[in-house]
């Protein structure tokens, strides 16, 4: 199905609880998506095995049927194969990335996040994702990955981490961080998470204490104070960011009882 993560969705649709237990035989239903109608227009071009008899909305896999003739004392007879012979399929087109876009923010808006970043991937893979798509596939992202995060952590880790490179994407280095940081504590494992949170810590630290500080100068208290709570959210032991906010916050609560 082209993602490493459709089996999620594709067990859901199916009300299968664990999609490790599927057998020969059993029927899988597949929704009519663009993704589908392309993929089944493949198999015209190919001899399945097993043989895979599809319809538009269900594939049914089965092991073909073999009689092997067995006569005492007399070498084994040959296994004759059924020829198989797909039928005809029209050409399907690929879906649009403008059709993707749409399919991700109606799965999106039915909160169905897992759908939605199936959507996400095939809009990657074409290389076409404007910051429209960017906006929505950053909630589909963080909300799959806050609905996965008791079952399963590792792919919530991985969908985290997706959402932080796409935040980075667009410039919103405060979100990134969060991201990367709720990557890495969900899989501390993920090195390559902690590693980039970690330079967000240093980069966003450092760029909002020289900010606080200038802005302190100025005698704009209220954005310094913002600045260096913003500091002591991504790194709580930055000193200068406590001594100086403690000193922002005495000189506005002297400033206030000046003014009554």
């Amino acid at each position: 199905m082209n993602s490493p993560l459709k089996f999620y969705a594709l067990a859901k649709y199916n009300q299968i609880s664990s999609p490790s237990k599927v057998n020969i035989g059993q029927t899988i239903k597949i929704p009519l998506t663009p993704e589908a109608k392309f993929a089944r227009s493949q198999l015209s071009k190919t001899a399945p095995k097993p043989e895979i008899l599809a319809t538009e909305t269900e594939v049914v896999l089965k092991t073909p049927d073999v009689q092997e003739d067995f006569i005492e004392d007399k070498v084994d007879e040959p296994i004759v194969m059924p020829e198989t012979r797909p039928e005809h399929v029209e050409q399907v087109a690929p879906p649009s990335a403008a059709s993707l876009m749409q399919t991700m923010l109606s799965y999106t808006q039915q909160q169905d996040y897992a759908s939605a970043v199936e959507q996400y991937h095939s809009l990657k893979s074409l290389g076409s994702l404007t910051d429209e798509a960017r906006d929505i596939a950053l909630i589909a992202l963080e909300g799959y990955g806050k609905q996965l995060v008791k079952s399963d952590k590792l792919l919530a880790s991985n969908n985290y981490a997706e959402a932080a490179s796409l935040n980075l994407q667009s410039g919103n280095k405060m979100q990134a961080f969060r991201d990367f940081k709720q990557a890495s504590e969900l899989h501390p494992e993920n090195s390559q998470a902690m590693e980039e949170m970690l330079i967000l810590q240093k980069e966003i630290a450092d760029q909002y204490h020289r900010e606080a500080s200038s802005a302190f100068r100025r005698q704009e208290l209220d954005k310094a104070i913002s600045k260096w709570e913003q500091v002591l959210e991504v790194d709580p032991n930055h000193n200068s960011a406590k001594l100086y906010l403690a000193q922002a916050l005495e000189l506005k609560e002297r400033l206030e009882k000046i003014k009554n």
